[in-house]
C-alpha cells in the first residue's frame, strides 16, 4: 500500500491526532514485518502498546473483551491521556512518520521508547481513575486488542475475488467485527455479515445457479427511489431465500450477525433536477419483447455508452455518501434492498424495493427528506472503497471499541485492458477518491487478477477462478494481517501494573 496523508483541508479535529497515532502503529508493524530483528520483538510490542494507549479517549467498557457492544455506554479517559498523547506525537512523529527508511524508522524509535516507557504505568493508572466503572482487564483489552474492520470496495464482476478472500480469512480464524462496503463490496459484504460462521459452500452454489435473465430484466419499473436504467436489478427474487428469518420474513440490516453497513450515493435534490432526461425519466420496455433480449450481452454497446457518462456522478456537487445501517432507522431496511441500491449503476442498473413494502417506503421517504436527496445510486460514485466512512463509524462508537484494524479490499484499481477502455473515466475518478480514502485504512489489498468489471454474472467456471484468485492473494497477505491483529501487551501489563491501579 502506498502511504499517503489525509487531505490538508480535511477537518478531523481532535481525531487527526488519533489517526496519526494509528498510522504510526501501522508503520511500526510494516517496518518490523519487512525487517525482522531490527529491534527486539519486546520493543516492537511496547511501541505498539504505548501508541495504542496514546489513542485512548472514548470507548465502551468490555466491548473489546466481548467482541461487540455491551450496552454499558461510553466512558471518556481523554483528559487523563492528553498529556501523554501530546508527548508521544511530539517524540515519535519524526522517526515513525518522517523517516522513509523502515530500518532507520525502528532504530530511531527505540531510544524514544526508553524515554516514554516510564510514563506508561502512571498513564494507565490515571485512565483507570478517570473511569471508575472500567476494570483493569477492560482497559487493557481496549489497548491491546484490535478488531478487524472489513472495507470492501466496488468494481462489478471484479469483486468476486472477495469470496475467496473472506473464506480464507475465516478458515484462518479471522472474522471481522464490522463490515462496510460499496456496490459489489456491499453485496458480498452482506453475505459475509449474514452469520459469524458463513456457509460458503452454500453461497457459492447459489452463485453458480444464478441466471442472468432472472437477475436482470427489462427496465419496466417506475422510478421511486432509484434512477432509471437500461436494466432492472432484481436481487430479491434471486437472493431473497438466503436472507429470510425462520418465519420467512426478509432479514433487516440489524438482523445480520456481524454489524454491517452499505454505502449508497444520494443524488442531491438540486443536482437531480439538472440531470439529463435519460437519468430521470422512466424507461419502460415494450411488453411484447422477451426479457432475455434485455440481457447485458445484447445491451453491451448501450451499457458502454452509459458508463462513459457515469463518471459525471463522481462529483460531490452531484452526490453525497449515505450509509445505510448507520442509524436505527436505516438499520431497519431489508439487507437486500441496501445492497441493491449500493450496486445500482446510474443509468445502467435500476433498483427499487417492493412497491407494496410500506415500511421501507416510509424509511426511505424520511431519509430523502432528511438528507435532501432525490435518488439513491451506486455507492461507488460517492466512496468506492469507503475506508474514511469506516474509520469515522468506529470513532463514533459503531462497535464500542475504538481499537480497530481497517483492512480494505480494492478490485477496481487501474488494470490495463484494451477491451475495457470505456471504463477509464471511472477508474480515474475512483483513483482520485482513493487519495482521500486510503489514509484511513491500515492496509489495502489490491486484487489482481480479477474478472472483468462487466462480467456481473460469471459462469461457474469463471466464478471459481475468481474465488481462487482471491484466495491466493489473501493467503499471501495472511502473515501480515495476523501481525496487525496479534494482541500486544506491556509484558503482562495487567499484572505488573495492578499495584499502581487505584
Amino acid at each position: 500500500m502506498t502511504e499517503t496523508e489525509p487531505a490538508a483541508g480535511e477537518a478531523l479535529g481532535p481525531d487527526r491526532d488519533v489517526l496519526a497515532l494509528q498510522r504510526m502503529e501501522s508503520a511500526v508493524v510494516r517496518a518490523d514485518f519487512a525487517n525482522p530483528g531490527t529491534i527486539a520483538s519486546r520493543d516492537v510490542r511496547r511501541l505498539r502498546y504505548l501508541l495504542s494507549m496514546a489513542r485512548l479517549e472514548t470507548f465502551e467498557p468490555g466491548a473489546a473483551l466481548r467482541g461487540g457492544r455491551t450496552g454499558r455506554g461510553d466512558v471518556n479517559v481523554g483528559a487523563a491521556v492528553a498529556g501523554f498523547r501530546a508527548r508521544v506525537l511530539e517524540e515519535l512523529a519524526l522517526p515513525l512518520r518522517g523517516e522513509p527508511d523502515p530500518v532507520e524508522r525502528l532504530r530511531r524509535a527505540r531510544p524514544v521508547l526508553e524515554r516514554l516507557a516510564a510514563h506508561v504505568p502512571e498513564v494507565r493508572a490515571a485512565a483507570l481513575a478517570a473511569a471508575a466503572s472500567v476494570s483493569p482487564a477492560e482497559l487493557d483489552a481496549e489497548i491491546e486488542r484490535r478488531v478487524l474492520v472489513s472495507v470492501a470496495g466496488g468494481g462489478g464482476g471484479a469483486g468476486y475475488v472477495y469470496i475467496g478472500a473472506y473464506r480464507s480469512l475465516e478458515q484462518d480464524g479471522i472474522v471481522p467485527g464490522f463490515v462496510i462496503g460499496s456496490s459489489i463490496g456491499a453485496l458480498l459484504g452482506m453475505f459475509r455479515a449474514r452469520t459469524v460462521k458463513a456457509p460458503w459452500d452454500e453461497y457459492i452454489a447459489l452463485a453458480h445457479g444464478i441466471d442472468r435473465r432472472e437477475l436482470f430484466s427489462a427496465a419496466s419499473l417506475r422510478r421511486r427511489f432509484g434512477l432509471p436504467g437500461l436494466l432492472a436489478l432484481r436481487l430479491r427474487g434471486v437472493l431473497g431465500a438466503a436472507f429470510t428469518d425462520d418465519s420467512g420474513l426478509p432479514l433487516r440490516i440489524s438482523d445480520l450477525e456481524i454489524p454491517f453497513e452499505a454505502v449508497v450515493a444520494g443524488v442531491r435534490s438540486r443536482s437531480y433536477e439538472r440531470l439529463p432526461d435519460r437519468f430521470r425519466h422512466d424507461v419502460t420496455a415494450p411488453s411484447s419483447e422477451p426479457t432475455a433480449r434485455f440481457s447485458l450481452p445484447r445491451l453491451a454497446p448501450a451499457v458502454a455508452t452509459r458508463m462513459w457518462q457515469v463518471a459525471a456522478f463522481f462529483d460531490p456537487r452531484v452526490v453525497k455518501p449515505i450509509v445505510l445501517g448507520a442509524d436505527d432507522a436505516t438499520a431497519a431496511l431489508n439487507a437486500i434492498d441496501a445492497a441493491g441500491f449500493s450496486a445500482a449503476i446510474p443509468g445502467v442498473l435500476h433498483y427499487e424495493p417492493a412497491r407494496e413494502d410500506g415500511r421501507t417506503s416510509q424509511i426511505l421517504g424520511d431519509l430523502f427528506e432528511r438528507e435532501q436527496v432525490s435518488a439513491l445510486v451506486d455507492g461507488g460514485v460517492a466512496s468506492n472503497v469507503p475506508a474514511d466512512l469506516a474509520w469515522k463509524a468506529i470513532r463514533a462508537g459503531r462497535i464500542g471499541t475504538r481499537n480497530a484494524f481497517l483492512l480494505a479490499f480494492d478490485c477496481f484499481h487501474p488494470q490495463w485492458e484494451p477491451r475495457h477502455l470505456w471504463l477509464q473515466p471511472i477508474t480515474q475518478a475512483v483513483q482520485i477518491q482513493m487519495q482521500r480514502n486510503a489514509p484511513f485504512a491500515d492496509w489495502i489489498i489490491r486484487f489482481e487478477p480479477t474478472l472483468s468489471p462487466a462480467n456481473l454474472v460469471p459462469t461457474p467456471k469463471r466464478l471459481d477462478e475468481a474465488i481462487g484468485w482471491g484466495r491466493e492473494v489473501i493467503e499471501r497477505e495472511l502473515p501480515l494481517i495476523r501481525r496487525f491483529l496479534e494482541p500486544v501487551s506491556w509484558d503482562d501489563a495487567g499484572r505488573e501494573m495492578a499495584s499502581s491501579s487505584p
